[in-house]
């Protein structure tokens, strides 16, 4: 099995939303979408073909509808299909679990094709390419060469394409601090295991956004204890919120009574929804 966490510029024209994920189809279990940042994130889980076709359909209509050259929002981006992973599903994995990326690796090459095919400029990313962060700032700089395929559409912008290991996005809301204070609280927090980037949304609110790349190696209450220790005398976090769908093994090593707190629910969890389809 694999999941597919598409990033598409669009978190306001509900229309657009119902329609890209109407074309997911029953591949999608989960969708995410913020005003602020102006971004929607579609999970897909199932088999291989599954999920492919439905990021491809996803694509197809993205393509057609999304316009990236009139896009606002808070978090940074270069395409209408913004970021396309592919990711092993593995039911109750843990930190000792192997994994095999080659039906991932296979998957990716066949929805590059598919997109290109449909007018998308791709950018590889991920295991064996650069790490994201990296391609942003390549294609923050301007120079393309060796980095995109093809013409960029000025619509459709830049696509990133690549297999990854889990990955999960999750949000702290923080107040008593300002935004120089946070983006030094970030600066401060970031790891092998965790990526951190400080905004400041349209109602002023501030909010630490976070990727935690080893979700199987940090747990979410040891990030928001050394967010509390960094944000000391007058900052706190005052909650948090999942992007998408975390792995079980990341839920559970989080006591129970503070998940409400934390923003996550175990119907929440790759494993709950997974076990959904299967019924």
């Amino acid at each position: 099995m694999l999941q597919s966490a598409i990033n598409v510029s669009e978190g306001t024209n509900r229309s657009v939303l119902d329609l890209l994920a109407n074309a997911a189809g029953a591949t999608l279990v989960d969708r995410h979408s913020d005003v602020s940042h102006n971004r929607s994130v579609f999970t897909l889980l199932g088999d291989d073909s599954d999920v492919l076709a439905g990021a491809c359909r996803v694509t197809e209509a993205a393509l057609s509808l999304l316009d990236v050259s009139t896009h606002q929002g808070v978090h940074p981006r270069f395409g209408a299909i913004d970021v396309v992973p592919f990711v092993p599903f593995i039911d109750g994995r843990d930190r000792t679990t192997p994994v095999d990326f080659s039906a991932a690796h296979d998957v990716a090459a066949r929805y590059r094709a598919f997109a290109e095919a449909h007018g998308a400029t791709t950018a590889r990313y991920g295991i064996g390419e650069r790490s994201l962060p990296e391609l942003r700032k390549c294609l923050a700089s301007g120079d393309l060469q060796g980095i995109v395929s093809g013409q960029v559409h000025p619509s459709h912008g830049i696509t990133a394409v690549g297999v990854r290991d889990v990955l999960v996005a999750w949000n702290m809301w923080v107040d008593g601090v300002d935004l120089g204070g946070l983006r030094v609280v970030a600066k401060q927090l970031r790891s092998a295991a965790l990526r951190t980037l400080a905004l400041q949304l349209g109602d002023g609110q501030l909010q630490l956004s976070c990727n935690i790349v080893l979700p199987f190696e940090i747990s979410l209450t040891e990030i928001v204890q050394a967010t509390r220790e960094r944000l000391q005398p007058h900052g706190r976090v005052t909650g948090g919120e999942l992007v998408g769908l975390l792995p079980a093994d990341l839920l559970n090593r989080s006591p129970k009574d503070q998940w409400e707190f934390l923003g996550v629910a175990e119907r929440k969890s790759l494993e709950w929804n997974a076990s959904v389809k299967r019924r």
